[in-house]
């Protein structure tokens, strides 16, 4: 049997100095130079997606776990808001997304290889709207997130298009543009 050991008493540079991640050293001196506030703490969303849902020309099969997925993690949490079902609309991710620390989407995904602007997250369709319910990777861009977290549980939302010295170009960099500390995609390919 190996013997236990104490990670904590080793001489670390990470016990001393904070570590952060990016996809270039543009992105993390950009998130260097911001600061933010979140002003709470949780927010997830789980859209619900019909079998042969059909949003412009892409179809969606539901995701039979997501609500479940979403709802797990704000229990462990312990406090924050749920946008779940038909409530996981676009305009109320953009209308609260930004004041988060923590913010958590199960949705599908999809990566647009041609111009990485058109991918997008989906969200739950609201009926009677002339906006399509996705949310592309140029409207993240505009937005001013607070978020140290951001969890994209989609599929596609690690790949992309890979620019020397850049990083990749995936829908997981899109909000890194502005201030958070991390997106992580949790089912990237």
């Amino acid at each position: 049997m190996p013997q236990e050991r104490n990670f904590k008493k080793y001489p670390y540079l990470l016990q001393k100095y904070s570590v952060s991640y990016c996809y270039s050293a543009t992105l993390l001196y950009e998130m260097e130079i911001k600061e933010h506030a979140p002003e709470h703490i949780f927010l997830g969303f789980s859209p619900e997606f019909e079998k042969g849902n059909i949003i412009g020309q892409y179809s969606f099969d539901p995701l039979s776990y997501s609500q479940d997925e979403v709802k797990s993690v704000h229990n462990m949490i312990g406090i924050g808001e749920v946008f779940d079902g038909a409530q996981a609309t676009k305009s109320n991710f953009q209308s609260t997304c930004e004041t988060y620390c923590i913010v958590h989407i199960a949705t599908h995904g999809k990566m647009d290889n041609k111009n990485s602007d058109y991918s997008f997250l989906a969200f739950s369709e609201t009926k009677d709207s002339m906006d399509n319910e996705f949310l592309y990777v140029r409207d993240l861009y505009n937005m001013k997130l607070t978020a140290n977290l951001v969890v994209l549980s989609a599929c596609e939302t690690g790949i992309g298009e890979l620019y020397e010295s850049e990083g990749v170009a995936s829908l997981a960099r899109g909000g890194r543009m502005q201030e958070p500390k991390l997106l992580l995609p949790l089912y990237g390919v």
